[in-house]
């Protein structure tokens, strides 16, 4: 009926123990900082013991721990061959991130043989970095034979047991493990220490595979029996129950030892009830005991999956945890690097306009056409990039939906695993609800508690896959976001281009045009004055004058050359490094799967950027010299026309003027020095920027080769996650097909719910300063039950004191029972030696008849009087039955209403830490909106930054410009040097300006450099918010954990009173022992009954010697002497009544006292067996009393009618003694009346007895009286109590009760010394007398046989009816307890 039979161990077994120790791991990755082992059964998967947690140094970790381990080994025939007993040490994380790193296996059976420590090096399964954990394993009792048999003795008796029981044992333990861990010992407090709750946690049962059965004793105790006896009744042998997810489980064969010295004196007839009885009794205990284990047995097994499977789904939890802070770190450095290709991009559109606009101020009409082409096939390649981008994006959302999909796909997963954890609770709850019939209100509590804490955990990973998914979309929709963001700015850069493409080549031809049939004009007039004005005779001197000036131009010709060729040399050199940079961005992108179609196309962007910006250098450079070249050609012209147009009289006029000339270019060519100067700084300083590029180009290579190889090592984690995770879901698919039906219905209410918690999220944010207060208020009930433990802890202390104090009473009575049995053995045998004295004071009794008989009336009115009060008694205790059941529906009535209040709580919790959750992910993105407007603000500022320096080098080209014209009118006009001199002002002007709007340009710079800082400032206290938000984050779930531990150490507490409550229950079953000494007791009465029979044969034959006087005066006294000890043991019975009496109002008070407590089914059970026991003894007694008064008077009538027999043959010898035999007859008639009433009497009795068996086989009956049906049960079991207790009082009244019968042997000697000569006289009727009282022996012995299997089969069919009124009672209990269960059920899917 009880737990503790499953952890017990069969003492017919070796024990084999094994040393685990020297536990180092090697090749350890990082990140692991802390780690423990824990060694798991791998058949029962509880964990036996776990080490310390020891730092990780040098990538190896080494544990001093030490685990010892014991496997039994039976010593059966059949065990020759022992199964694998194979242990598994996982190596575990031990730090605040849980994790697994991997496990190993070791079978213990194949070290067995040797006792030396052997070294081991096993690596880790499911770990993927290498790792080696190193283990000696010693065993300490080697085993190289197989010990001996047991004595010849075990084996006849192990032979004796039906062969068709063996094989179904053998059959059904082939593939299951008999031997137990030993940890006992023969004594009682070995059997208690098993079931300590610390033993319970850390300790496994281990099993190795041979065919012995695991024998339960189920009546072994404190009494300390070793005989074993494996035997069952009837051929009917226990078998285990079947799991589909669990193994076979072996055969438990319950023992029933029956060792008593004094059995060997009962007779054979009582020996067959014995056995009957027995029989009975253990069919019925064995049912219930085997009932139990199956059930507890395979709800074990069910809470060790469940526990596997909580693991499983953590592992994933996790894994799914690490992978997506790897993917956001990802997209965060893609972001950057978008950021910083965005940049660079900028960078270069400033160089490809500067560049362009270069060439457009020094190409002709013809380059100009070709620009033209360029720029209109730039346009045309627009497109091409907006279909790449837009490729791009398909490619991107594809990504994101196959993203997407593995996600649904995981919940999927987790949803399953979810429900495959809810029907193994459903399982485990159903099984849980056959042990709770049986069970206590703390076991209800307990159960109650774990379904909450599964269901709690279960609702919190489904929460946090919720978030997650949650978060993965909104990231999903801010990327697509961002991508359109972009392309809408690329969309919008393009049109603008080519609006200001367009403009600008349609004014600048314009211009063009204008300004060159201008000075075609002016030429073309120039031409005509020449030829007019031309005199011959200057012609030797204007060719002198030509050589000059063509010397000095043809000076600056080459220098402008050689610079020439120095700008060509460093765009060479910077298009080599360009083309190197861009061979690298090749390579990069190769290498990258996800963006690369969109860096190929920006590869070829880059390199046709800077062919053309580049090549369009080189041509600006080479146009330069062209135009140079032209200009002096032009400047020839002029100069030809002058002289021409000139007199000859103003040649001194003209050489001055050439000087000045000569010193204007001079002054102009400084000008320019200075100009390709501060155009070399730029150059330097933007080589010392294309150095910077380069190096964060080559920094960005790196990062995307690293971010590659992530990938490549996520994908491959992910793919064989995925693949165990399948396997794993394939396997349970097929156990779970049968039940999809009920999974759909509850996914559709988890769907109901989950869009209820989506539709109420304003509302929780109201309700979370409540939660805080429920909280508190959960905690406070939490120490209220703690409370409650520890009181009901003290009750039951309180209690087993109480029954230790009634079994103390009950043994003291039982004592007084066996020395009142010893007296009236003691009295037999002085009835004997004193019948001669009943004789003679017959005479002296026939006048005290009358009195002795009103003397009886008035104790039979007495006696009538306790039996009504016995009756009100009985009235008494059936109220106070219906008061417990009154209280026991209350008492379930509350438990619903405390199940529907922690269904409430537990809802409203977990709808706040949604909310929580729900917060949390709000405030994060909100931070990253603020972060991504930030970079969006510094990306604009660039942009205009930029625009300003395109703005410069507008300026400088237009100053440029300027000056050519300057020198054009220069060298066109000599006329015009006055205006030459105002234009040299207006450009010192310009510079001025220039220089100024530098300066303005550098203070914005400047400034922005300070906001730049600001933002930078701004942007790391935000950073440091989130730290602070995520450590109160930590702290909260910290706080979290720390109530989940509170409450695991209540449940802890909770178990360990209700170990307390099996040590107590087992304690009060072990009372089943002594039925075989009662029944032993029973046997000594019937010997004593006997033995007197056997006496009054002996009377009859000594009173036949005695005279007849003497005899009457003898038998007088002694009969007074009898009334008067019949009158002590009334009064004795009295007072033992009024004891009981007493003993009954204080188990009443108990009673009502123990009425405001929960468990009151144990006590009142007690108290209720010590009731009736009570009630029995005193029937008991009472019968005695009343046997002993019958038989008292049977052996007067008995002896009167000797004498009277003896009379009349002394009237036909003499006359004389006629007178004589009239007395005695008319003293005949009222002995005779009595003793006929006394018969009848019995004769009512029994057939009231047999008429309240029939009424005990009503229903109506069964049902209102089930309570004491049970109790009946175990009437004889508490009667065992009153064994080896308190041998003083046994003692002293023993000494008493000699020191009694030694006075009246002496008053019995003195009577006999007196008549000695009568007694010769009778010597001669003795043969005669001898033969009729043999005759008269034998017929009573028969009568009180008949008498006894009489009584004997009433008590049997008693008992049988009893049993069926049992079994009844059980299969109602059943039915209510599952008809509880399916409204139960009903209401949690109502809710």
């Amino acid at each position: 009926m009880f737990r503790l039979h499953k952890h017990r161990i069969a003492k017919s077994g070796d024990k084999i123990e094994f040393r685990i120790s020297h536990l180092k791991a090697l090749q350890v990755p990082k990140g692991w900082d802390k780690l423990f082992v824990s060694v798991v059964s791998v058949e029962t998967g509880k964990t036996i013991a776990k080490s310390s947690k020891v730092s990780v140094r040098n990538g190896g970790c080494q544990w001093s721990d030490t685990f010892s381990e014991s496997i039994l080994v039976s010593r059966d025939n059949s065990s020759k061959e022992i199964d694998d007993y194979v242990l598994k040490l996982i190596v575990a994380m031990g730090s605040s991130r849980s994790g697994i790193l991997g496990e190993a296996t070791v079978s213990l059976t194949s070290y067995r043989s040797s006792g030396a420590a052997i070294p081991l090096s096993i690596p880790l399964n499911k770990c993927n970095h290498g790792t080696v954990l190193h283990v000696t394993v010693q065993c300490l009792t080697p085993r190289t034979k197989l010990r001996d048999q047991e004595s010849s003795e075990t084996k006849f008796h192990l032979k004796a047991i039906n062969e068709s029981d063996y094989d179904l044992a053998v059959k059904s333990n082939e593939s299951d493990c008999s031997n137990v861990q030993s940890i006992e010992s023969s004594s009682v407090e070995d059997f208690d220490s098993i079931l300590s709750p610390g033993e319970i946690e850390t300790m496994a049962t281990s099993f190795s595979g041979s065919v012995s059965n695991c024998s339960h004793n189920s009546t072994e105790g404190s009494t300390g029996r070793g005989n074993i006896s494996p035997s069952i009744s009837d051929g009917q042998s226990p078998t285990a129950r079947q799991d589909s997810t669990s193994s076979q489980k072996s055969v438990s064969h319950h023992d029933y030892p029956v060792n008593d010295s004094s059995q060997s004196n009962n007779s054979s007839f009582n020996s067959q009830n014995m056995q009957d009885i027995s029989t009975l009794s253990s069919k019925k205990t064995n049912a219930s005991n085997n009932h139990l284990e199956a059930a507890e047995d395979t709800s074990e097994e069910l809470r060790a999956e469940a526990k596997m499977w909580e693991m499983n789904a953590r592992k994933l939890m996790g894994d799914l945890d690490m992978l997506r802070t790897e993917f956001s770190d990802q997209s965060k450095k893609m972001a950057g690097m978008e950021m910083d290709l965005s940049a660079a991009q900028v960078e270069r559109d400033s160089l490809k306009k500067e560049a362009e606009q270069l060439k457009l101020s020094f190409e002709d009409p013809i380059v100009r056409q070709k620009a033209l082409e360029d720029s209109m096939s730039q346009v045309e390649g627009i497109p091409e990039i907006e279909n790449a981008l837009k490729e791009e994006l398909k490619f991107e959302k594809e990504f994101n939906a196959n993203l997407s999909l593995q996600l649904k796909r995981s919940q999927e997963a987790n949803i399953e695993l979810v429900s495959v954890l809810q029907e193994l609770e459903d399982t485990i709850e159903q099984q849980k609800v056959e042990i709770e019939n049986l069970s206590s209100l703390p076991s209800k509590f307990s159960d109650l508690e774990k379904s909450f804490q599964q269901s709690i955990e279960g609702n919190k990973h489904l929460m946090q896959q919720l978030e997650q998914l949650e978060e993965s979309k909104k990231n999903l929709l801010i990327k697509v976001q961002e991508l359109e963001g972009t392309l809408e700015d690329k969309m919008r850069g393009a049109e603008h281009a080519k609006i200001q493409n367009n403009k600008t080549l349609s004014d600048i031809e314009m211009e063009s045009e204008s300004k060159i049939y201008s000075k075609d004009k002016e030429i073309l007039s120039l031409k005509a004055k020449l030829l007019e004005s031309i005199p011959e005779s200057y012609n030797n001197a204007e060719t002198v004058s030509r050589n000059l000036d063509d010397a000095d131009l043809l000076r600056e010709i080459k220098v402008l050359k050689q610079k020439v060729q120095e700008l060509e040399m460093d765009c060479n050199e910077l298009t080599e490094e360009n083309l190197e940079l861009v061979f690298k961005l090749k390579e990069a992108k190769k290498n990258s799967k996800d963006g690369g179609a969109s860096e190929d196309l920006l590869s070829d962007k880059l390199k046709d950027q800077t062919s053309t910006s580049f090549g369009s250098e080189v041509r600006n450079n080479l146009f330069r010299i062209f135009h140079s070249e032209d200009m002096l050609q032009g400047k020839k012209d002029i100069k030809i026309c002058n002289d021409d147009h000139f007199s000859i009289q103003e040649l001194e006029t003209s050489k001055l003027a050439l000087e000045v000339r000569i010193t204007d270019l001079n002054k102009e060519l400084t000008n320019k020095t200075s100009v390709i100067g501060n155009l070399e700084a730029n150059l330097s300083g933007k080589e010392k920027e294309i150095g910077v590029l380069q190096k964060l180009l080559s920094e960005l290579e790196a990062n995307v080769y690293h971010l590659e190889q992530e990938k490549s090592q996520l994908e491959k984690h992910m793919e064989a996650l995925i693949k165990e995770n399948k396997h794993e879901l394939e396997l349970h698919i097929l156990d779970i097909e049968q039940e999809k039906q009920q999974l759909s219905i509850r996914v559709s209410v988890l769907e109901a719910q989950l869009r209820d918690l989506t539709n109420e999220q304003e509302f929780r944010l109201s309700e979370l300063e409540s939660s805080r207060s429920q909280a508190a208020r959960l905690q406070e009930k939490i120490t209220e039950l703690q409370s409650e433990t520890d009181s009901s802890t003290e009750d039951l202390k309180q209690k087993l004191r109480v029954a230790q104090i009634h079994w103390s009473e009950a043994q003291e009575e039982c004592e007084y029972l066996r020395g009142a049995n010893q007296k009236l053995q003691i009295t037999v045998e002085n009835l004997a030696e004193e019948c001669s004295y009943f004789e003679k004071l017959n005479g002296d009794l026939k006048q005290q008849n009358l009195k002795l008989e009103e003397y009886c009336s008035h104790m039979e009115a007495r006696l009538r009087e306790s039996d009504e009060r016995f009756a009100k008694c009985s009235e008494g205790v059936e109220l106070l039955e219906k008061k417990f059941d009154l209280k026991l529906e209350d008492i379930a009535s509350k438990e619903k209403h405390l199940t529907s209040d922690f269904d409430g709580i537990f809802y409203e919790n977990r709808k706040h830490m949604e909310q929580a959750h729900f917060l949390l992910n709000q405030m994060q993105m909100e931070m990253m909106v603020e972060t991504q407007n930030l970079e969006l603000e510094v990306e604009k500022l660039s942009a205009a930054y930029d625009e300003k320096e395109r703005i410069a080098s507008n300026a400088m080209l237009e100053v440029s410009t300027l000056r050519a014209d300057k020198a054009k009118l220069e060298s066109a006009f000599e006329e015009a040097q006055s205006k030459v001199i105002l234009a040299k002002n207006e450009v010192d002007m310009m510079q001025s300006q220039y220089e100024q709007k530098l300066k303005d340009l550098t203070t914005q710079l400047s400034k922005y450099k300070i906001k730049i800082e600001m933002l930078m400032t701004e942007h790391e206290k935000l950073l440091k918010l989130v730290e602070d938000y995520k450590s109160r984050e930590l702290k909260f779930k910290s706080t979290i954990n720390a109530l989940e531990l509170k409450l695991t150490v209540t449940e802890y507490e909770r178990q360990q009173v209700m170990d307390e409550s099996g040590n107590l229950k087992v304690q009060l079953q072990q009372t089943q022992q002594f039925e075989n000494e009662i029944i032993a007791l029973k046997n000594e009465l019937n010997a004593s009954n006997s033995k007197k029979e056997r006496l009054e044969a002996s009377l009859r034959l000594t009173s036949e010697l005695c005279e007849d006087l003497k005899e009457e005066k003898t038998s007088s006294e002694l009969k007074i002497l009898a009334l008067e000890t019949a009158e002590s043991e009334l009064e004795d019975c009295k007072r033992t009544r009024t004891s009981l009496e007493e003993k009954l109002l204080l188990l009443e008070n108990d009673l009502k006292a123990r009425e405001s407590r929960c468990v009151q089914d144990t006590e009142l059970s007690h108290s209720k067996r010590i009731n009736r026991q009570h009630q029995q003894t005193i029937q008991l007694l009472e019968q005695e009393k009343a046997e002993f008064q019958t038989k008292a008077q049977v052996l007067e009538e008995e002896l009167k009618l000797i004498k009277e027999q003896r009379r009349n043959q002394v009237s036909k010898l003499n006359r004389k003694s006629l007178t004589v035999h009239d007395d005695m007859k008319a003293s005949k008639n009222p002995v005779v009346k009595n003793t006929n009433q006394h018969r009848s009497n019995r004769k009512k009795s029994l057939k009231n007895d047999r008429e309240i068996m029939k009424d005990q086989q009503d229903p109506g009956y069964s049902i209102k009286h089930q309570s004491e049906v049970e109790t009946e049960l175990g009437l004889l079991d508490e009667n065992v109590h009153a064994v080896e207790v308190d041998p003083l009082p046994k003692t002293q009244l023993l000494e008493n009760e000699l020191a009694k019968e030694k006075e009246v042997k002496n008053i019995y000697e003195v009577q006999l010394d007196r008549s000695p000569s009568q007694d010769r006289n009778n010597q001669a009727n003795g043969p005669v007398k001898s033969m009729a009282e043999e005759l008269v022996t034998k017929e009573k012995f028969e009568r009180t046989k008949s008498m006894l299997e009489a009584e004997l089969r009433d008590i049997q069919e008693r008992y049988f009816h009893m049993s069926l009124k049992y079994a009844e009672v059980e299969a109602m209990r059943e039915e209510l307890v599952m008809k509880l269960k399916a409204t139960r059920k009903q209401k949690g899917w109502l809710s």
